[in-house]
C-alpha cells in the first residue's frame, strides 16, 4: 500500500461561493489514514459527512455536485483538486453556508442556530446580495453591457452573467430593466 498523506494543522478559509453568492466558511481538518477526504456540513443538524467518492455525485452541470440524501456540497472540484495536487489523501472539510438559505425561506430560529459557527469577522452584512452583486446590479443600472461590467471588474462575462442570475434570484426579477429599477427604488446608484 502506498503511502497516505494529510495535513499537519487545520487550514480555515472564508469567501463567497462561486455559484450561490454566498458567504461559505471551510475549515480543512487533518483526517486517519484511510479516511479519503470527507466534506462536513456543520451548518446542518448532526453534522453530516458527504465523502468525495464518484458514487456521491450527483450533478456535473457547470460544477461538481456530491450529495447523501438530501445533504448536498457545491462546486467540489476545486477543493478537491487542490488537496490533490499537494497529494492530500485524507483530510475533513467543514463548510457552513446555510444562512443565506434560511434568511430566503425566513426560517428565523434555524438561522440563529448558525450565528455560533461564524467567527465575528465573516458574519455576512445584512441583504440580501453580495458586495460583487451589488457592483454588478450598480453597473447594470448605469447601463453596461456585460462585456463592460466583466472588463470594469476584471472578471469573465460568464461571471458577470452567474452575478445577475444571482441577483435575479435573491430580488425575485425577471430582466436586467427591472434590476435597474429595483437599483434605482432602493437608492443603489
Amino acid at each position: 500500500m502506498l503511502n497516505q498523506q494529510t495535513l499537519k494543522d487545520s487550514a480555515s478559509f472564508s469567501g463567497i461561493g462561486l455559484h450561490s453568492g454566498n458567504r461559505v466558511n471551510m475549515t480543512i481538518l487533518p483526517a486517519p489514514a484511510n479516511n479519503g477526504v470527507r466534506f462536513r456540513r456543520v451548518d446542518l443538524d448532526g453534522k453530516p459527512e458527504i465523502e468525495a467518492r464518484v458514487e456521491n455525485v450527483s450533478e456535473t452541470n457547470r460544477s461538481t455536485t456530491l450529495a447523501k440524501g438530501n445533504v448536498k456540497v457545491h462546486t467540489v472540484e476545486h477543493v478537491l483538486a487542490a488537496l490533490a495536487g499537494y497529494g492530500i489523501d485524507n483530510a475533513i472539510v467543514e463548510l457552513n453556508a446555510a444562512r443565506q438559505t434560511f434568511r430566503q425561506l425566513g426560517a428565523a430560529v434555524e438561522l440563529s442556530r448558525t450565528e455560533g459557527f461564524l467567527p465575528k469577522e465573516a458574519k455576512p452584512a445584512s441583504g440580501p446580495l453580495t458586495g460583487r452583486e451589488l457592483q454588478v446590479l450598480r453597473l447594470v443600472a448605469a447601463g453596461m453591457t456585460n462585456r463592460g461590467i466583466a472588463g470594469k471588474l476584471h472578471i469573465s462575462e460568464k461571471t458577470v452573467a452567474r452575478h445577475l442570475s444571482n441577483i435575479f434570484t435573491k430580488l425575485d426579477l425577471y430582466s436586467r430593466t427591472a434590476a435597474a429599477a429595483y437599483a434605482y427604488e432602493h437608492n443603489l446608484v
